[in-house]
């Protein structure tokens, strides 16, 4: 995350975004980051995993910052593991999501859609 940083600050100011692929880092990384220009985290199966960090940091993170993603083929979501991912398990890390953030499953859908929207210009 460090030389992610270093190589971003050159850019600050400049209307620089994205996503975190994979996000697992810190709510002090999320934080961090948002210095730098408009950013989002991307979710995946990881959230899922029994003794996955990010599972406490996403109850922090705003819900309009997150997109959720498969990182297909890998990443798997429990209780999938093992198998081939794709987008049909986006529905498993979303239901992970909501009960985190004590979100109802639609509301999270309609917020990570409408992130992934703006993100992307769609």
């Amino acid at each position: 995350t460090g030389r992610i940083l270093s190589i971003i600050s050159d850019y600050r100011g400049r209307g620089l975004r994205g996503v975190l692929h994979a996000f697992t880092g810190s709510y002090e990384t999320f934080s961090e980051i948002q210095r730098y220009g408009d950013w989002f985290v991307g979710i995946g199966g990881v959230l899922t995993f029994r003794k996955a960090a990010i599972a406490e940091t996403v109850r922090h993170i705003p819900i309009d910052r997150i997109v959720l993603e498969t990182d297909s083929p890998y990443l798997t979501p429990a209780p999938y593991r093992g198998l081939r991912n794709e987008s049909a398990l986006i529905p498993v890390i979303a239901q992970k999501l909501a009960d985190l953030k004590d979100l109802t499953l639609e509301k999270v859908a309609s917020h990570t859609t409408s992130n992934a929207e703006k993100l992307f210009g769609i």
